[in-house]
């Protein structure tokens, strides 16, 4: 089993408006270029173990480039849809400022962030980032789902 660790990106956008392509229809190329990486993980690679539950079990520094230029905020949910017990939530963040690039590793698992973000429970549930746990076929997928939302976070 190819195992996945999925990060999903997301604007979260003031006044439920999306805002990649205006009050109406996004834009989708603005939206597409979106790119997230890591110097933690590599794709198709064992994850590593300090990211993991069996480890110190911390977050993975994350960077990202090419945001719309209307982006409001950042949403983050990292998830792992092949964990046995369905769809697992390791990692909910909200309300990252527009101008945030990325992340450090082990980001502090309090309910308020740096720049006023704030972290959502996971699906253990407890605030912060979950790492998974490691197994021997366990491996690594970054995927950059950008999607506007089209509702208010709050």
């Amino acid at each position: 089993m190819n195992a996945r660790l999925n990060v999903l990106f997301a604007t979260a956008m003031l006044g439920c408006l999306i805002t990649a392509g205006g009050a109406g229809q996004p834009n989708l190329k603005n939206v597409m270029n979106l790119q997230i990486t890591s110097t933690a993980f590599v794709e198709g690679q064992p994850i590593p173990a300090k990211y993991s539950c069996e480890g110190r079990d911390i977050s993975p520094p994350l960077q990202w480039m090419n945001a719309p230029a209307n982006t409001k905020s950042f949403v983050l949910i990292m998830d792992d849809p092949d964990a046995p017990v369905g769809t697992w939530v390791h990692w909910v963040l909200y309300d990252l400022p527009a101008n945030t690039t990325g992340l450090p590793e082990d980001v502090a698992k309090t309910q308020f962030v740096a720049g006023n973000a704030k972290q959502g429970l996971n699906s253990w549930p407890r605030l912060g980032y979950a790492g998974r746990v490691r197994h021997p076929a366990s491996r690594i997928a970054i995927s950059s789902n950008f999607t506007p939302s089209t509702r208010c976070l709050t």
